[in-house]
């Protein structure tokens, strides 16, 4: 069974852990008194330090207000608006009446000397410390007296300030009504493709023969892979909108000189944030959860009923729970209503019998059988039960093998590869396809594009090809599987564990370039031991690395990449291939369900830098990269003749499937050899004519000229 995505498990927790502490904040930490400001001007705090000898008397003259002690040693009197705040109610009268007034500017406390601005002033009149800090700092040193005073911002009295009602509605309304329009839009969107599909659908004798449509429905799957990304970014505005709309009274703030302090953080910021969460954060939470499921109903409701009605309830046992004002009411209501549609969305369709009345949200995941080409159309139609989603990490013994640096490289890229897949989908589906398409897009010449366009987001896709850079795969995966297919942005490349995991150099590119998706890492290759790695034992290591590969390709939804040579061929024949290693064979063998790529590349240097100018030179098309996409490659008959058989046997079909997955990349390479002498023989014949020409019109200037004479 599917688990939760890794980004929600971590807002959950994240959510229980602040309401949490907000509690315990709450039922035992007292905020300051604010019957002690009653003669106090706004925006004044005074720490005194009773250490200092020969300072209380004078401060106690300037500081004594009513209950307030003369010594006020530990003590803060906070901003009266803050302070205030902290026990203004969300009631009806409350709000009406703060509407009409500016809004609550957020409090800066800043660290500054003690002045002379006596306490008992009156609220409405400004302190000295916004204009005679400098004279004070000349009588009093804030070192030796350990006074401090934290004070707002001095009021603008030339600009006057715009009522809270005119801020939500110039402000805060028109942001929140273009986030919900751009949900509106995403979900729209993805609304009309699945109904549009699910007609198509319908007509069973030839969608399977349709290559215009199951291309079409390929690439709709791949854009559609940005959506729960776009839900969440939708969210956050929407929740940004909302908080800032309703923290009328000022209740949340924040302020790193009283955070460092630890007296000013308990007695002031801590109780201030507690009531931020309750009367603020968490409302606002709720609320952006009814806005976001109220659109989802509304929009699904033609398409996806049985779910828009999930939803539906959903969304009215929130607005019953909100209407209570009771935040256990509605904690308990997010506990509920998460454990619903977990049950309905990710349990349900695991089911044996399905029930007929679940539906998904609009899944648009699409793929197709790599033989037979069997459509599996929606979320719950892909092979999740297949999927051994708890990979398996590698024992003592096989990390044994492995020097410290790698095994250290190996554990933050395991980590990513478990835990933060969202994260290299997102890096390297928008910055590396960035940087790739920056650096190579006006020589990249792509052929083959009909053997790859059916493949979807929930296809995993094993690419073979040749080597002969170390980005091959980079530039095959950026400027020709994504663009000409609807392949996901999940990938990986396993590597030479010799300098992407050992060097500092190579483990920033593969951190920076891609998120660590150059996993897992191979040992004992040609290359280390021609750079003096004398390890003889890397075979175990070797193994599980490619028992990883396996396990990642038998997920929905992951490309891998792979050199059957095992090693970059450095030969000045661009056509030749090293001898084919064994690992491709055993991984395309083992993965029953992947589609089995190969494919040809050419034209691509080692030299980041002489790439980058010769893309952006004035001839970039005199120096093409050629990529050239092949047919699936069917291993079906040598994985029946595995079953039953020795394991002498299984090796020589595994070095079998190697061999002919080598003779695929051959024949592309043939087939491309053949163009090339064509576009050369073109190309000449093509100067013969532009020279034939030449001499023509010479020609005959020659004769016009000698007719003058």
């Amino acid at each position: 069974m599917r688990k939760l995505h890794p980004v929600l498990l971590l807002g959950i927790a994240g959510v229980v852990g602040l309401l949490a502490g907000a509690f315990l904040v709450r039922h035992t930490v007292e905020p300051l008194d604010p019957s002690r400001l009653a003669d106090a001007p706004a925006h004044i705090a005074v720490k005194a330090s009773a250490s200092v000898a020969g300072k209380g008397a004078r401060l106690q003259q300037k500081t004594s207000i009513g209950d307030v002690p003369g010594e006020i040693s530990g003590s803060f009197i906070a901003s009266k608006e803050a302070v205030r705040a902290t026990y203004e109610m969300y009631t009806f009268s409350n709000i009406i009446d703060r509407l009409s007034l500016p809004r609550s500017k957020a409090y800066v406390f800043k660290p500054s000397v003690y002045t002379d601005t006596p306490l008992t002033k009156k609220a409405n009149s400004p302190p000295k410390a916004w204009t005679n800090a400098a004279d004070a700092a000349d009588s009093v040193d804030e070192d030796e007296d350990d006074v401090h005073l934290w004070s707002d911002k001095p009021p603008d009295d030339d600009n006057e300030e715009q009522p809270e009602y005119w801020e939500i509605i110039s402000y805060d309304l028109p942001l929140f009504i273009f986030w919900c329009a751009v949900l509106i839009w995403i979900e729209m969107t993805a609304m009309f493709w699945r109904r549009s599909r699910d007609l198509l659908m319908r007509t069973e004798p030839w969608r399977k023969d349709d290559t215009e449509f199951i291309a079409q429905a390929a690439k709709e799957s791949q854009w559609m892979v940005w959506r729960p990304y776009a839900n969440a970014v939708v969210g956050l505005g929407l929740y940004d909108c909302i908080w800032r709309g309703m923290d009328i009274f000022g209740k949340c703030f924040w302020n790193w000189d009283c955070w460092a302090n630890l007296d000013c953080n308990l007695r002031i910021l801590t109780p201030a944030v507690a009531e931020c969460t309750f009367d603020v954060i968490f409302p606002a939470i709720i609320l952006t959860l009814l806005v976001m499921l109220a659109i989802w109903a509304a929009v699904w409701a033609c398409t996806r009923p049985y779910a828009a009605l999930v939803c539906a309830c959903t969304l009215l046992t929130g607005i019953v729970a909100a209407v209570t004002l009771e935040l256990f009411t509605c904690f308990l209501w997010i506990i509920a209503a998460a454990g619903f549609n977990y049950f309905y969305f990710l349990v349900l369709p695991e089911l044996k019998d399905c029930p007929e009345w679940y539906e998904d949200l609009g899944s648009l995941a699409f793929s197709t059988h790599p033989v037979s080409k069997e459509i599996r159309d929606g979320d719950a139609a892909q092979g999740w039960a297949k999927a051994d989603l708890n990979m398996e990490g590698p024992s003592r013994q096989e990390a044994a093998k492995l020097h410290w640096c790698e095994r250290f490289s190996f554990y933050c890229a395991d980590f990513v590869q478990r835990h933060m897949r969202w994260l290299r989908a997102l890096y390297n589906g928008w910055v590396m396809r960035a940087i790739v398409t920056l650096c190579t897009s006006r020589r990249v010449r792509v052929f083959g594009k009909e053997h790859i366009q059916h493949i979807g987001s929930h296809d995993s896709v094993l690419m073979v090809s040749n080597h002969r850079s170390y980005f091959d795969f980079f530039v095959i995966t950026v400027m020709g599987m994504w663009p000409y297919s609807g392949a996901n942005f999940f990938s990986m490349y396993p590597v030479r564990s010799g300098y992407f995991y050992t060097a500092l150099c190579g483990f920033s590119i593969n951190l920076f370039g891609s998120v660590l998706a150059m996993f897992p890492n191979i040992v004992n290759t040609t290359s280390m031991k021609q750079n003096g790695d004398k390890r003889t034992d890397g075979k175990m290591w070797n193994d599980y690395a490619l028992r990883r590969t396996i396990q990642e390709l038998k997920v929905p939804g992951v490309l891998v990449g792979i050199h059957p040579e095992g090693t970059r061929s450095t030969d000045a024949d661009p056509y030749s291939m090293l001898p084919t290693k064994p690992g491709a064979g055993k991984v395309a063998l083992a993965c029953e369900e992947a589609h089995v790529i190969p494919i040809f590349i050419m034209g691509l240097g080692t030299t980041i830098s002489k790439e980058v100018r010769t893309n952006f030179s004035a001839t970039p098309w005199d120096s093409p990269i050629d990529v050239v996409f092949g047919p699936h490659v069917d291993l079906t008959d040598l994985r029946q003749s595995m079953v039953g058989a020795s394991e002498a046997k299984q090796e020589e079909l595994k070095t079998a499937a190697g061999e002919r997955l080598t003779d695929a990349i051959k024949a592309l390479a043939a087939e491309h050899k053949v163009r090339r002498e064509e576009e050369a023989k073109a190309k000449a014949d093509k100067g013969l004519y532009q020279a034939a020409d030449g001499d023509l019109e010479k020609g005959k200037a020659t004769q016009e000229v000698e007719k003058d004479k």
